[in-house]
């Protein structure tokens, strides 16, 4: 069985969002959760502030989406610090309500179902926001820094990063079952390189011999520069594959100098096999 991920970006006219107007979406919801943990409401009104909570952390999570919220959070590093600190104490209050409401053997069957439905949106947001935007952020920012690239000097670097992460975190994804073999393929164009550069054309000569396109190989045709990285191991842990992959990313000098240009867009393709048998 195999999983098969291509993401193919455009870029984004939206500007990145007010720090103030993330950071105040999740306050609020934190802030309503703790209240809520803390207090006997109706269920009828509880339902509805936990709505109203998760309407917030969807929000804000809509905000933090795509390049312009990871600009943010690249450019001012202190918001990802605040907004993890909202999201543990937030996730500490639903597991408090969540404890509160199994101990309460007075509620309805009905009410209890509806507050559970939105308690998971709750988590929902929560989780999208820790796992997917701050781990985002937190990814592309590494990448960057392994290139000594600014989000600032670099823009096309932070899309294609961005790109390759997501990839990657769909390539976890699909790796349920466990992993043998995983890889990326990387089409660049709008790169600028001058094939008669001296490091430009070495690079293009020692990685361009192999056949067989194995790992690392490179390819320049019809002025789009095609990258392979790929891993491959019968013994292994969830997550190797990609920690293999990302690794080898963050030492590709010659990507980051096509990630220079600022005109540089990149095609991500991705793939992994992993074996049929075995429990979930």
């Amino acid at each position: 069985m195999c999983g098969i991920v291509a993401i193919v970006r455009r870029p984004s006219t939206r500007p990145a969002p007010a720090a103030a107007d993330v950071i105040g979406m999740v306050e609020a919801a934190s802030v309503a959760l703790g209240e809520a943990a803390a207090a006997c409401g109706q269920p009828g009104a509880l339902a509805r502030e936990l709505g109203s909570v998760a309407e917030r952390l969807h929000g804000a999570n809509q905000l933090l989406g795509s390049v312009p919220g990871l600009r943010l959070l690249l450019e001012s590093p202190e918001v990802a610090d605040t907004l993890r600190d909202l999201i543990d104490g937030a996730t500490a209050s639903v597991a408090a309500l969540e404890a509160r409401l199994d101990a309460d053997t007075s509620l309805d069957p009905a009410e209890l179902e509806h507050l559970n439905e939105q308690l998971v949106r709750v988590r929902d947001g929560l989780w999208a926001l820790g796992s997917d935007r701050l781990r985002a952020g937190h990814a592309v920012a590494e990448l960057l820094a392994e290139r000594q690239l600014t989000a600032g000097s670099a823009p096309a670097a932070v899309e294609a990063y961005l790109s390759i992460h997501q990839a990657l975190t769909a390539l976890d994804r699909l790796e349920v079952r466990g992993r043998d073999s995983a890889g990326l393929h990387l089409l660049v164009s709008g790169h600028e390189l001058d094939r008669d550069d001296p490091v430009v054309a070495a690079a293009l000569e020692s990685r361009g011999r192999d056949s067989s396109f194995g790992s690392g190989s490179v390819r320049l045709v019809d002025g789009v520069l095609s990258i392979v990285h790929k891993t491959a191991a019968e013994i292994g842990e969830l997550g190797d594959n990609t920690a293999a992959l990302r690794a080898a990313v963050a030492a590709d000098h010659l990507l980051a100098a096509a990630l220079a240009s600022v005109d540089a867009r990149v095609l991500v393709l991705a793939h992994t096999r992993w074996a049929s048998i075995g429990i979930i």
